[in-house]
């Protein structure tokens, strides 16, 4: 379990299919992902918003049962 409390520079490549800090932002937003935009450009995401988010969305998925 990693300590750091945002993606790093390359998980935020890895999601967004970009390295420009420009291209990251509006891949981000385009996908609803919260983010903060530093003073250099680069986009912030924390784990917590993340880890959050997916909660959240697996309690409202309807549940699939296999009879």
């Amino acid at each position: 379990m990693s300590s750091r409390i945002g993606l790093t520079h390359e998980q935020i490549v890895e999601m967004t299919g970009y390295r420009r800090k420009a291209l990251q932002v509006q891949a981000l937003a385009e996908m609803g992902v919260p983010h903060i935009v530093r003073r250099d450009g680069s986009p912030f995401v924390s784990r917590a918003v993340l880890n959050n988010g997916l909660a959240i969305e697996e309690e409202l998925a309807p549940a699939t049962w296999i009879a």
